[in-house]
């Protein structure tokens, strides 16, 4: 069997600069390997060994967020045109997987000595993202050696392990690469290694320049996501919103709302992050009085049309709310420090509030949105294509199957000094 040298720390760097200092295994490195040796039997066992087909066109889409940004472009093409890979667990051989990550056991044993102390903690924590990182390489290249024909993959995570893999192979098959945002970016993000960029804005730019050499041609088109917006309506509901993601602490948030209840004559809605759906704790705050905006029945705009104003901790829905002209407001519910990773509070989309009695000033006060400001993260915002970047990018990318996709952007693009496409 031909030896694959895969460097699964590359693969993983994103752990390194986004994670290091928010997460820790409690677990041994021996536990992992007990861990991966049971599921590996189980692999064993399923069998599932068969490499997946492939059309022309294949769409990656994972989770939610990525289905919802890639979702507008594909509904310029018909269901029989390209391929959906939205489910890795399914779609993907994961007994092929588990199977080579295991004849690489030995190396990856000697990575992990490399790794330095401080950060061991962490590659335990995402063990399987650095054990299974030599089974996906070997199986990705194996998949794209079989799909001949397959000539585009279009991305909306370029940080994801299985995405990681595709990226970093695709070139070698002459395959051309699309990448658009699912959300906002920040500094810990990979450098872009794509054929074309389409990005939401100059915020995106700028960041990715700071981030390392950028690979292909960028456009700040602005993001399919947000071309729902314009068959939306804001409601006239007095609302106050609270958006909760991962490392937000539930006992804050349960502190907060308790406050805002007692000081505001106002419904309040609670909107999880959608990893974060299926915690219990939902029920028990929708049983205290408060409405759940659940992200699999509603989405991020529907929920902020409903609002007066959005609470939040650093989180692209600030963002969401402002394009709906929804005045929003950061509020840190972890313990961890405000990092604004998205350069929000450096641009001053929304203010920041410290404490509970300031938010409850700031919520009674109201707030306001800055149309400049918001253009600065999305391109498309009060432009012609508002609401048609979807059309622009599916445009875009027929031209790429075709071989003509510079052809495409005529009358659209103009190329600007500084090394991107703005809207003309």
């Amino acid at each position: 069997m031909k030896y694959t040298h895969v460097d699964i720390m590359k693969l993983n760097a994103i752990k390194f600069s986004a994670c290091r200092d928010l997460v820790h295994s409690p677990r041994s490195l021996a536990s992992c390997y007990v861990s991966f040796f049971i599921h590996f039997l189980y692999k064993m066992v399923s069998f599932r060994w068969k490499l997946p087909d492939f059309k022309e066109l294949l769409f990656v889409a994972p989770t939610l967020n990525n289905k919802k940004a890639l979702g507008p472009i594909c509904d310029n093409f018909s269901n029989d045109s390209y391929t959906m890979l939205d489910d890795f667990g399914k779609q993907l051989p994961y007994s092929k997987i588990y199977f080579h990550s295991m004849l690489h056991l030995i190396d990856f044993h000697k990575e992990y000595q490399k790794v330095h102390q401080q950060d061991r903690p962490l590659v335990r924590y995402f063990f399987y993202d650095f054990i299974l990182a030599y089974g996906i390489y070997i199986t990705i290249d194996q998949l794209l050696k079989k799909n001949s024909r397959l000539k585009v993959i279009v991305f909306a995570n370029d940080h994801i392990l299985v995405n990681r893999c595709l990226i970093e192979l695709a070139a070698s098959y002459h395959i051309k690469t699309l990448y658009t945002q699912h959300a906002s970016v920040n500094g810990n993000f990979p450098s872009l290694l794509f054929s074309y960029s389409f990005l939401d804005g100059l915020d995106s730019f700028e960041k990715y320049r700071l981030i390392g050499h950028i690979m292909g041609k960028v456009f700040l088109s602005g993001n399919p996501r947000f071309d729902i917006i314009n068959n939306l309506k804001k409601g006239d509901e007095k609302a106050i919103g609270i958006a909760v993601n991962e490392l937000d602490n539930i006992d804050i948030l349960k502190n907060l709302c308790a406050y805002l209840s007692d000081n505001l004559n106002e419904r309040i809605i609670i909107r999880p992050h959608p990893s974060m759906e299926q915690m219990p704790v939902w029920n028990d705050l929708a049983k205290a009085g408060y409405v759940i905006s659940y992200p699999t029945k509603e989405n991020s705009f529907e929920f902020v049309a409903k609002l007066r104003l959005l609470v939040a901790n650093e989180s692209g829905i600030h963002l969401d709310a402002n394009l709906m002209k929804t005045p929003s407001v950061l509020y840190n519910f972890s313990t961890n420090p405000v990092m604004d990773w998205y350069s929000y509070i450096k641009n001053e989309l929304m203010p920041v509030c410290s404490t509970k009695e300031d938010l409850l000033k700031c919520i009674q006060i109201g707030g306001k949105i800055n149309a400049e400001k918001i253009r600065y993260y999305n391109a498309a915002f009060d432009t012609s294509y508002e609401g048609k970047v979807s059309t622009v990018i599916s445009g875009f990318i027929k031209g790429m199957l075709q071989d003509n996709e510079m052809e495409c952007i005529t009358g659209i693009f103009m190329n600007h000094e500084d090394g991107y496409y703005s809207y003309m």
